[in-house]
């Protein structure tokens, strides 16, 4: 691949010619669609720029202009890893009910009449009390043969009321006992709750200890990852740095063979750098050595020199302020060598006959004008699908994109003979004025920009309001 000092990054270096020129469309798309505020478009393109670049494993990034490795899947490469290991507590829930227990306990009171214990004793109490009263009463009865009187019954009850008195004696005994099971109910609910903590925390333990080593693994993981990226990334650098070195080497070498080649007046070396024909080139070499008052080999690196600087041949053109018509006149002949008239026609080259689709009475830079063709791009593909090789088609294509250049800049109709635009009179449609909004912004020079905006102005096909809006947008006015 000859070296070209207008291809920069990974775009140029890893795609092939035809892939490159497809990615230049989308970005030419892009910026049209950026001119329009036309968001849609501009992820459209931007998407099919990105599928471009990952038929060779990389990534430009959100605005094309960095350089990232893909997987062999073609996907980016973030940094992945297994999710952290997850406290599960399992007690929680039991030590809030155990402590809502332990602390809405109602306070100690004792009520012996609901006291199980109690009211075994007076059962028991009451029975022998009653048992007590009736032998009493008989044993007195019979000393006073059988007579009831009223010691009997006073007797009898008196041991009654005996039993009775110890029955009382037993509440504040069974009212200590009660008082101590309500205290050691909360003691256990203590103990029961402390348990449940001690789990807890040796559970937090081993989950503090487990989330440790994850973090520890994590980080080790993401360092040979952060490595590994570093090396992929380098390692693509360092293949389009050693690319361009190649480029540079086979470049230089070329510079060296076609300066050789130029001392004996062959300027074939000096073409495929330009990519000019030889004529061409030699045309160019003499006239700027006659202008310049050196040989023909210094004005053939000189120019080398601008191209290498530059990257393209054409602003020499302009910069060294020489009549580059010559040049031209080659281009018309050679192009005019190709015609015979008549939309229907065919030329021979060699032997494969190609059929015209475009219009050829008169001039064909204006027939593909006419025909709407604006880029070098449409004129490529437009030459393409008229038969012509893709050898053919790109130089014709560029010489094509050269006269647009050249009439942008001053009036067309004088320029050419004809109106720019069809349909005098007629305004743009949406999509002809968005298509007629890309032309301007195409033009290489702000005095193209304007004549083509005037030339507009002057055939009906935008109105003043417009015309003033895209020589604001372009800083055109003052």
């Amino acid at each position: 691949m000859a070296y070209d000092p207008k291809k920069k990054g990974a775009d140029s270096i890893y795609m092939t010619d035809e892939d490159l020129k497809q990615l230049d469309q989308y970005k030419s798309d892009f910026s049209a669609a950026q001119t329009a505020g036309d968001q849609a478009g501009m992820d459209a393109a931007h998407n099919a720029a990105e599928n471009l670049r990952k038929k060779y494993n990389y990534s430009g990034g959100a605005d094309g202009s960095q350089f990232n490795i893909l997987s062999s899947e073609g996907v980016k490469q973030p940094f992945s890893y297994e999710n952290a290991p997850q406290m599960v507590d399992e007690y929680q829930g039991l030590i809030d009910k155990l402590t809502d227990k332990y602390l809405n306990r109602p306070a100690f009171s004792y009520d012996a009449e609901s006291d199980p214990l109690y009211q075994m004793y007076k059962e028991q109490y009451t029975a022998a009390g009653k048992q007590a009263m009736e032998d009493t009463l008989g044993s007195v009865s019979a000393r006073t043969g059988g007579l009831a009187s009223s010691y009997a019954t006073s007797a009898a009850q008196q041991a009654n009321n005996a039993y009775m008195d110890a029955l009382a004696s037993k509440i504040p005994e069974l009212q200590q006992l009660a008082y101590q099971m309500y205290q050691n109910e909360g003691a256990t609910l203590e103990s029961q709750i402390n348990m449940l903590m001690a789990l807890q925390s040796g559970d937090w333990d081993r989950y503090q200890t487990e989330l440790a080593q994850y973090n520890a693994d994590k980080n080790f993981a993401y360092n040979q990852y952060a490595d590994d990226r570093a090396y992929n990334y380098q390692i693509g650098r360092d293949t389009i740095l050693d690319q361009r070195d190649e480029e540079n080497t086979a470049y230089e070498q070329g510079l060296q063979k076609a300066a050789l080649l130029a001392q004996s007046g062959i300027f074939s070396g000096y073409a495929d750098i330009f990519g000019l024909t030889e004529d061409e080139t030699a045309a160019l070499v003499k006239q700027y050595a006659k202008n310049e008052k050196m040989s023909d080999q210094e004005a053939a690196m000189a120019l080398a020199d601008w191209y290498l600087s530059h990257g393209d041949i054409n602003s020499a053109v302009n910069a060294f302020q020489f009549d580059p018509s010559y040049i031209r006149q080659m281009q018309n002949a050679e192009l005019a060598s190709l015609y015979s008239g008549g939309s229907s026609g065919s030329s021979k080259s060699g032997s494969k006959t190609k059929t015209k689709s475009i219009n050829t009475s008169g001039s064909i830079y204006q027939d593909m004008y006419d025909a709407g063709i604006r880029t070098e791009g449409d004129a490529y593909a437009a030459l393409l699908s008229g038969g012509y090789s893709t050898t053919e088609a790109g130089k014709y294509a560029g010489y094509f994109a050269d006269w647009v250049k050249n009439i942008g800049n001053s009036d067309f109709k004088n320029a050419t003979g004809s109106n720019r635009y069809s349909n005098v009179g007629t305004k743009f449609t949406t999509s002809e004025y968005n298509k007629f909004v890309n032309e301007v912004m195409g033009n290489r020079t702000k005095t193209g920009q304007a004549q083509t905006i005037k030339d507009a102005y002057d055939e009906g096909k935008i109105t003043e309001a417009q015309a003033e809006a895209l020589i604001s947008k372009f800083h055109l006015g003052g």
